[in-house]
Parts: C-alpha cells; structure tokens; sequence
C-alpha cells in the first residue's frame, strides 16, 4: 500500500501474450469525393444502432452517418442559439441519451437530441468567478453521471491563479463531488503552463460503466489511479516501462506550435516542449472492468494500417495481453 492506495506492480510482459484483432471496414467517406467536405473530424461516437457522430471543429458541424456511410442528417451547426456551439473539442452521449458537445470556452455542454433538436446546455459553474481564461478539458459519461475536467485561470497583478477541477455530475447536471482539484499561484515573471507532474488530471481520465473512475495525472509515468464510483481510492496499476523519445521531426512541430502559442499571450506563457512521448496516450474502460492503454511503445511498433497496441488490464489490476487493432 502507498499513500492508501492498494499497488498493483506489472511485469513488462502481459500474462497472456499477445492477441491481435482484424477490423473490417463497414465505410469510408471523404477523401477524394467531392459530394463530401470536412474541414476536421476531431472526435466520433457511434450509437447501438451503428450511427456515427462526426465532430467537424473547422466547419464546425456535427454530421450523423448511417452503417452504409451515408450522411443522413446534420444535428448541430455553428452559433451562439440553442443546440449550437463554437470551438468544440469531443462529444458524448449523456445519460439521458442525448448527444453532448463539449464546447471549451466559455465552457458548456451543448446538448441535442440524435435527430437534432436542442436540449439545455449542460453549464458548468465558474468557481473562480470568471477568469480570463476559462474552458473545459475532456468529459466521460456512463448512464449515471457525468466527469468533466475543466480548468481556469485567473490573472491579477505580476501573478496567475489556476484551478484545476476534476468533479463528477448527475444526469440533471448538479454536481456530486469532487474527485480531485489543486489551485496554483504563479507570480514574479513568466507565466508556465504545464510541465509539473501530476497537474493532467483535468484531461487524462475515463469513467467506467460500473462507475470506477480512471485518472492518469501524469501521462510521462505509467501509472493509472483507480477510484470506485463513491470516489474511493481502489487500486494503483503499474508496470516496468521503458520511455520513447519522440522523432526529431515531430519535436520540430510541437516546438514551432509552442512559439506561436506563446506568441499569442505577448510572450507571457511558457509552454515546455518535452523530448520523451507520452508513456500513457489513453485509457479506454472496456466492458467488466477491463482497461486498454495505448502507450509510445505500442505506437512505435505498428504499422501505417494499424492503430497501435494496447495493453489490456483485467479488473483487478493484472497486465493480461497486448491488444494489436
């Protein structure tokens, strides 16, 4: 046991080997068929009836396509009016069935049915009392509740407050509790976004069907926190890694990313480029308790017409197999 948490240590090797599963492809829209434009498809969700929900965040749309790829309908579009976003980040089916749209700032959540009629936003109080900076991180639901993460930060004289939420909300949208949260005061120069271990909770998590709660704080260390659905500490899960330096050419990118959003707030925000990939890219809750973790190493070793590794957890906590899809 650590800090009351019950430690699960891994192996670097899975118990069970390998197993490797073959998608086949039902559809395929876009691409070189002028009769269909997207600017960017930044997120999907696909219902029990095998229609897609496609997030376009340039056009700002959200397209449904049927188990053909036939567009069907669109539900969403841009605006300020009801059942309308701007600058949205991933959807999610909430618990009451109807499609959510995570909008980051002024931080709400956009709610329309599947055939398009607005439903109330899901609004996220400010606790900070508007600071200038205010949005959400990333959001899970299950048929119970719902977790965001969400972020703010307040600017006073030479100093920065942030607040860093992690909270769980009912279907009707009151929050419940607060699983974790840390407020930090920057002060006396530059103000630095990222980089301290831990502070990624806000958008490194996943919620269960069963209600536990999975939370990676620190997506550079291999390690997983596992809550039940009461907020109690469960288990701790990891497993001997080995890290990955991401390819030059790729740090090149993120580091010319860095300078223009640092350019954007007058040269006032440090933003750390670092040379290692994420050990943790994602954590998916899989029916009975079970987690698959996409990882740099799993990266590293597919191939162009895969998506990757993942390593697969059972429910208590064991590395049971690698995943190749």
């Amino acid at each position: 046991e650590e800090d009351g948490w019950p430690v699960v240590n891994n192996p670097d090797k899975p118990l069970q080997g390998d197993r490797v599963i073959e998608p086949e492809q039902m559809w395929r829209i876009g691409g070189d068929d002028e009769d269909i434009l997207f600017g960017l498809i930044e997120d999907a969700v696909v219902d029990a009836q095998g229609y897609a929900y496609l997030l376009d965040t340039v056009l700002s749309s959200v397209l449904v396509v049927d188990d053909e790829g036939e567009v069907v309908r669109q539900v969403s579009g841009e605006g300020d009016g009801p059942g309308e976003f701007r600058f949205a980040r991933e959807l999610i089916f909430l618990p009451d069935g109807a499609l959510g749209i995570l909008e980051m700032m002024p931080g709400k959540i956009v709610s329309v049915t599947r055939d398009g009629t607005p439903r109330p936003s899901f609004a996220i109080e400010d606790t900070d009392g508007g600071g200038m900076m205010n949005h959400l991180q990333h959001i899970a639901a299950n048929d119970e509740a719902v977790l965001i993460g969400r972020v703010s930060t307040t600017f006073g004289e030479g100093s920065a407050t942030i607040h860093r939420l992690l909270s769980l909300h009912g279907a009707d949208g009151v929050q419940k509790a607060v699983i974790r949260e840390d407020k930090e005061v920057q002060s006396g120069g530059n103000i630095q976004l990222g980089g301290d271990d831990g502070d990624e909770f806000t958008q490194n998590f996943t919620l269960g069907s069963d209600g536990s709660i999975v939370i990676y704080p620190d997506s550079r260390k291999y390690e997983l926190q596992v809550y039940g659905a009461d907020g109690a500490k469960k288990r701790l899960i990891r497993r001997k890694y080995e890290s990955v330096r991401r390819p030059e050419k790729e740090l090149e990118a993120a580091r010319k990313q860095a300078e223009e959003m640092s350019a954007r707030f007058g040269g006032q925000v440090e933003i750390e480029v670092p040379e290692m990939a994420d050990d943790i890219g994602r954590v998916i809750a899989r029916p009975e308790g079970v987690l698959w973790v996409s990882n740099s190493q799993g990266n590293r070793d597919s191939g162009d017409r895969e998506i990757g590794w993942f390593d697969e957890y059972n429910r208590d906590g064991k590395y049971v197999k690698r995943v190749l899809i």
